[in-house]
């Protein structure tokens, strides 16, 4: 399997923005001012958070490089009622 290159990369997380209905200009300042790990992690945990509006969301979620929803944080800890 051959490596995703960097530009290609920015072309599959352009239209994973865009399809959530986030402006072409926004999803090109977003990939250009942030680190690619960084946008796609947040689009991967997007369905974990209660988003009214998506778009606007990611954006947020992107440049505020918010932490990992909580359901994802209990699941790795075994579940709301694990005792340690």
């Amino acid at each position: 399997v051959t490596p995703e290159s960097r530009n290609d990369r920015m072309v599959r997380l352009a239209m994973e923005l865009r399809r959530m209905g986030v402006s072409e200009r926004v999803s090109l300042d977003l990939l250009t001012a942030f680190p690619l790990d960084l946008v796609e992690q947040q689009l991967e945990w997007l369905p974990f958070r209660r988003a009214k509006r998506r778009s606007s969301l990611i954006v947020a979620a992107i440049k505020g490089d918010y932490e990992k929803p909580a359901v994802l944080i209990e699941e790795e800890l075994g579940g709301p009622d694990a005792t340690a």
